[in-house]
Formats: C-alpha cells, sequence, structure tokens
C-alpha cells in the first residue's frame, strides 16, 4: 500500500506528522520519532515570551540545526506568537538552519474589550504576510477554532502567502484546585472525540482553498487518521498518542491499521480516496452543516 502524501510542498512516506511537543524538542527526542515511523515533525515551539525583548535565538537556533541534522524525515521549526514586529528576521534566521517549513502558532487569546474582531484577524493576517514573505521556506498556521468566519479569514490567510493549515490549536484550559486555591498547570491531552471539530472544519474547507490542511486534535488511531484524510486532509498531526504507553507504538498501529483499511476497501494510496466526504460529495455548504444536525437531532436525541 502507498501512504505517501504531500505537505507544504514536501513528499512524506506516510501521512504522520509529531506535533510540537517536548518528544521533538531534542536530536534524541526526534530520532525516536523518526524510529517510531512518522514521516515529520514539527520541532518543539520557540515562545514570543522565550527571546523577547533581547531577541536572542541562538540557542533555539542550533537546537534547530542539531535536530534538521539528527533524522532524515522533515523537520519543521515551530514559532508560537502574538506580536509581528520581529518576526519576519527571526523567520529568515530560522531558514538558514535548514529546516524543511516553518509552523505559526498563533495563540492570540482577546483579552482587550475594546480590540475588535476585525482588529485582532487584521493584526495577525500581518503578522503571518510578514513571515510568509520574509523567508523561502513554506509557511503553514496553526489555528485556533474561535473565529467569527473562519472561512473568509482562512482566504484571507492563503492570500498573505500560507501553504498549509493545521486544525486546531489546542489551548491549556483552566483547572482549579478547590482546597488550595492555587491553578494546576496540567496538560489536557485530546482523545478521539475530540476529532469531531477538526474533521466538520476540514470537510467545508478542502474544497475552498489551495492550501494544504493538516488536522491536529485527537489522532488516536487509524480509524481517526482515515477519517482525517476522507475530508481531505493531507496530514494528521500526533502528539497527545506518542505520549501513551502500549505494548505496540501507536504510530505502528495507526500505520497498520491504514494500510489494512486500504487493501479492504481495494485502495492502492491514500489520493484515492482523499476528500471524499468533503462538502463538494455530500452537500453544499450549508446544506451539509444542517443536514448532519438535523438528522442527529431527528433520531431523537
Amino acid at each position: 500500500m502507498d501512504l505517501t502524501t504531500s505537505y507544504l510542498g514536501l513528499t512524506l512516506k506516510n501521512p504522520l506528522v509529531a506535533s510540537s511537543c517536548s518528544l521533538t524538542g531534542t536530536p534524541d527526542g526526534a530520532r525516536k520519532i523518526e524510529a517510531a515511523g512518522c514521516a515529520a515533525l514539527v520541532i518543539r515551539s520557540l515562545f514570543e515570551e522565550h527571546i523577547f525583548p533581547s531577541g536572542d535565538m541562538t540557542e533555539h537556533l542550533t537546537n534547530l540545526e542539531a535536530i534538521r541534522k539528527a533524522v532524515e524525515i522533515p523537520v519543521m521549526a515551530s514559532i508560537n506568537c502574538r506580536a509581528h514586529n520581529r518576526w519576519a528576521s527571526f523567520a529568515r534566521k530560522i531558514e538558514d538552519t535548514g529546516v524543511h517549513a516553518i509552523e505559526l502558532n498563533v495563540y492570540d487569546i482577546p483579552e482587550d474589550p475594546k480590540v475588535s474582531s476585525a482588529d485582532i484577524e487584521s493584526r495577525q493576517i500581518e503578522l503571518v504576510h510578514d513571515v510568509a514573505h520574509s523567508t523561502r521556506l513554506p509557511v503553514s498556521v496553526k489555528l485556533a477554532p474561535y473565529y467569527t468566519a473562519l472561512i473568509p479569514f482562512c482566504h484571507h490567510l492563503e492570500a498573505a502567502g500560507v501553504k498549509g493549515l493545521v486544525l486546531f490549536n489546542r489551548f491549556m484550559q483552566p483547572d482549579i484546585n478547590t482546597e488550595t486555591g492555587h491553578m494546576r498547570f496540567n496538560v489536557n491531552f485530546s482523545r478521539s472525540e475530540d476529532l469531531r471539530l477538526p474533521l466538520r472544519w476540514t470537510a467545508i474547507l478542502r474544497n475552498q482553498l489551495k492550501t494544504d490542511i493538516a488536522i491536529s486534535g485527537g489522532v488516536h488511531t487509524a480509524n481517526d487518521a482515515i477519517q482525517s484524510i476522507l475530508v481531505g486532509a493531507n496530514a494528521v498531526c500526533l502528539a497527545s498518542a506518542l505520549y501513551q504507553r502500549h505494548e505496540v507504538h501507536p504510530v505502528t498501529t495507526i500505520l497498520n491499521g491504514l494500510k489494512h483499511w486500504l487493501a479492504h476497501k481495494g485502495h492502492v494510496n491514500l489520493d484515492e480516496f482523499r476528500g471524499s466526504m468533503s462538502t463538494r460529495i455530500l452537500g453544499e455548504k450549508t446544506g451539509f452543516e444542517r443536514a448532519h444536525y438535523v438528522k442527529t437531532l431527528s433520531n431523537g436525541v
């Protein structure tokens, strides 16, 4: 079975990409990710707060280059950012490390009641434009699901020069210890049930955009990966699944499951069924969304 896919202009041996996390932050971790079978990885994020105001990226750049040299699979840098004033110059420095792409993780929490949604989107598009036009590397954007009109915003990102969208970012949610009155800083790992939101939006966006789409958040099984490709995803991103302890590595299980399903359905590659469950096939835009809603509630739920 041929599991190759194209993502951000890169040919990947399969659609599984290790998301930015602690496991992808060192050369040794990257080697383990490659050995497990992932086709690419996103290096642990560089946070805006870690380098401003000094702007010193030396340690991070050295680590990027070391990870890139440690593995044969494509590696992508991750920038977790909000402001745009200096990221263009940083992107050029990142390009010099030899990484294959840049993923912008736009973690922008609207906290000022005087700033409108249009203002927030405008500054994000400006940031993306500045970075995308400052480097020869393909740039993807990892989005939150919380946009008033996600479709036109994605069109603006495409016009700004992005080559891919990652749906969606998982924000850290608050957890309060009611005995001590302190915040708990726990990682909220995803579950397969979390896949439904990115599935929905990938199905809607797939045929409206030229950019590649990667699904992130909720991919734990072969069935999750298959659903992602059915709605049109070019790649599926794993993080939470990589932290799970099983007798068989989850990447191996997912890849074997993909091959088995392809053989069972008589497919020889992913492109034969990619996007077959998108809105173009199931109904146009509102019809797709309304039909799912009506049928579910009409069944007595």
